[in-house]
């Protein structure tokens, strides 16, 4: 084989890899359309349109002579790809870094005294339940997911595990609010700084998925860590009934149904469940609510944490109240 042969067949390669590579990054380019921001999506179309073309010139060209305008446009392009991937990823690491050094600073910061229970776990008029989440429900459980990245550096993007942060506010558990704390200096610039990492975690969330697909991280680390500790989701799955007249229903795409009677009334819920942060639970949000007297209105949510279940019992405690459900 001659060496012009040897040449003809490099530039066929070369070309076929190149057409590969734009229809994969076409592919993901659709897939990540509207979930970024427009100058990310119109930097990978152009990456996109240009390896498309380098290819098909490489392909044509293979058996003639390419001018030398030709070959370093085609080269620096390449090179320019790669470059970019490289420098991308690189600022993707150091931006997860800096944001895990806030999140590990925050967390040494001391929590504001009125936010503070007393030695009876009380914060002002109200008693916390340290079953609530860190700083006994105060905070809800938005310590957790910065704690979490402090640790990790890393969010929990999968479809499922977003849904903490759904039960996240800008403010703080309603139970402890008041005046004194509304007006407080101390505490607003505390929940400010912890809002401000919180958006910057779901922000990153994106760019982690980014890092993820360059360096063909599949499946990611939390999608490993969620098949391990939500093993009792697929347990929870299916119709329980009680004693009481009492029948839930939760489905596997995320939706659930409750219905509730008594001797005047028959009351019925339904909307959507998200597995909650911590102990093993799930997050009911109720998008419907029917009967006189119903317990939830639309739009309100009650956490159901799973203290016992297999394939006929579920024994789970919502709003301090414990209850037995077979199946």
């Amino acid at each position: 084989m001659c060496k012009e042969q040897k040449m003809s067949i490099l530039k066929a390669t070369l070309g076929c890899v190149c057409l590969v590579i734009s229809f994969f990054l076409g592919l993901f380019t659709l897939a990540v359309f509207g979930l970024g921001p427009l100058w990310f999506i119109g930097i990978l179309f152009l990456f996109c349109l240009g390896m498309g073309l380098s290819g098909i010139s490489l392909i044509v060209r293979a058996r003639s002579l390419m001018s030398k305008r030709a070959t370093f446009l085609i080269v620096g392009f390449v090179a320019a790809f790669i470059a970019t991937a490289g420098l991308l990823n690189i600022h993707i690491r150091l931006e997860r870094k800096k944001l895990q050094q806030r999140a590990r600073e925050f967390l040494v910061k001391p929590i504001p005294k009125l936010l503070t229970p007393d030695a009876e776990g009380n914060v002002g008029d109200f008693h916390a339940e340290p079953e609530n989440g860190p700083q006994n429900g105060v905070f809800g459980y938005s310590r957790v997911l910065i704690a979490r990245y402090a640790i990790n550096g890393r969010i929990r993007w999968s479809a499922r595990i977003q849904g903490e942060f759904a039960g996240i506010s800008d403010g703080i558990n309603s139970n402890f609010r008041s005046d004194a704390i509304e007006t407080n200096r101390e505490i607003q610039a505390y929940l400010a700084e912890r809002n401000a990492i919180l958006g910057k975690e779901w922000a990153m969330g994106y760019w982690q998925f980014i890092e993820d697909a360059m360096e063909f991280n599949d499946p990611p680390p939390e999608i490993q860590e969620e098949d391990v500790s939500h093993k009792f989701v697929p347990l929870c799955e299916g119709t329980w009934t009680n004693a009481l007249s009492g029948i839930l229903t939760i489905q596997p795409d995320c939706t659930f149904s409750l219905s509730q009677s008594n001797r005047q009334t028959t009351n019925m819920y339904v909307g959507d469940w998200i597995v909650g942060v911590g102990n093993p639970s799930l997050m009911f949000i109720f998008t419907r609510a029917t009967g006189n007297n119903p317990r939830w209105s639309a739009g309100e949510k009650a956490d159901l944490r799973v203290l016992l279940v297999d394939g006929h019992s579920l024994v789970y405690k919502m709003d301090d109240q414990t209850n037995q459900m077979q199946r």
